[in-house]
């Protein structure tokens, strides 16, 4: 696959860590969310395949986003808790997608939960704690 699907749209940076990282892209869906990355060579360990770093941070965003977002109106919040089980791999000019779910939102918790799919082939599934924070919501995000 060499674009991005109809329906992403472009996620701004949240930061200087993310700009290096994305582009990414996301979509609502009936559950939640739906976080989309095109990868690149730069997405890569040294054998090619996607770094487990990346993935955490594609799973990360995919939370953070669906937590701000879940909420009337949007709220920042942040990472508590994060687990990833890798179950596959991807390579370059594979588009990922993480289907996010929320599991609970509480008044300062939300607990999410995600596949990571290539296709129809779920390569990771992750799991994740945000506490809201109490701070303007960033222009853009």
């Amino acid at each position: 696959m060499s674009a991005v699907p109809a329906g992403f749209e472009l996620i701004p940076p949240f930061g200087q860590f993310h700009e290096m990282c994305g582009p990414m892209y996301a979509k609502k869906s009936d559950n939640g969310y739906i976080i989309g990355l095109l990868l690149e060579d730069k997405h890569g360990n040294k054998g090619s395949n996607l770094h487990g770093g990346m993935l955490a941070m594609l799973i990360d965003t995919a939370f953070t986003y669906t937590s701000r977002h879940s909420r009337n109106p949007p709220k920042p919040s942040v990472t508590i808790n994060l687990s990833i089980d890798m179950m596959s791999i991807a390579k370059p000019g594979d588009w990922l997608e993480a289907h996010v779910d929320v599991a609970r939102m509480g008044r300062t918790t939300t607990f999410l939960n995600c596949f990571v799919m290539k296709g129809s082939e779920r390569i990771a599934r992750g799991s994740g704690v945000f506490m809201v924070v109490d701070r303007p919501m960033p222009a853009g995000v």
